[in-house]
């Protein structure tokens, strides 16, 4: 393996006179090789490349240069929250900067992202961060494509899912907003839930969906 890193930090001190590291600011480089699975802890197997540099600002880090192509293999933590179904053995991360006329401030990216494990899925989107305030997400031309055999949600039960579906949004710090245009497809060979049962679904939009999500820690979110 390869590592490398530079650091310029700044740390305020907390009412009791240590170092407050949650707060920190600065900036911070990092480039990686690791040319087979290395263990992270929190995260699980790590291997591949990787190329970041961020600025931090009173706690909050945004990457300011991002290359990476990695494979993961998650500890089950990561991944507890998603039904067993969905939980991934595997994710291959590929991340490789787009050249754009986009100003200062702007960092643009063409993410892949796939999952291997009980039910394949792939995500393919073209993101645009806002490094600098106000801090925001761009997400244009995103494909999300899951497949699975059998899945159980609760007391719903699919089987023979294939979804594609092609969406755009924009995320900032208290809000998501995001399109799911009509492109998008599902299909079922069986659903059942209680005592309703159906096979041979197909699910299409005849106009885009809008899904928006509005949050503050204050209060609860609310869509």
């Amino acid at each position: 393996m390869r590592i490398g890193a530079g650091w310029a930090l700044s740390l305020p001190k907390s009412a009791s006179d240590s170092l407050d590291w949650p707060n920190a600011s600065g900036d911070l480089r990092l480039s990686g090789h690791l040319p087979a699975p290395w263990p992270v802890i929190g995260l699980g197997e790590l291997q591949g490349d990787i190329d970041l540099a961020a600025h931090g600002q009173n706690g909050l880090w945004l990457p300011t240069e991002l290359r990476a192509d990695l494979k993961l293999r998650p500890v089950p933590a990561l991944v507890a929250d998603l039904p067993q179904q969905l939980r991934p053995t595997q994710l291959s991360i590929k991340i490789v900067p787009i050249d754009t006329d986009s100003a200062s401030g702007q960092l643009p990216v063409q993410l892949r992202l796939d999952a291997q494990g009980g039910a394949p899925a792939s995500l393919q989107a073209r993101v645009q961060l806002a490094t600098t305030p106000p801090y925001a997400l761009a997400i244009e031309q995103a494909r999300l494509q899951l497949r699975s055999a059998s899945l159980q949600l609760d007391a719903l039960s699919l089987r023979g899912l294939d979804a594609g579906l092609d969406f755009s949004g924009h995320a900032e710090l208290e809000r998501v907003d995001l399109q799911l245009l009509k492109t998008s497809r599902v299909t079922l060979a069986n659903l059942a839930i209680d005592e309703l049962a159906a096979s041979q679904l197909q699910v299409d939009l005849s106009q885009p969906l809008r899904l928006r999500i509005e949050r503050n820690d204050a209060e609860p979110s609310t869509w």
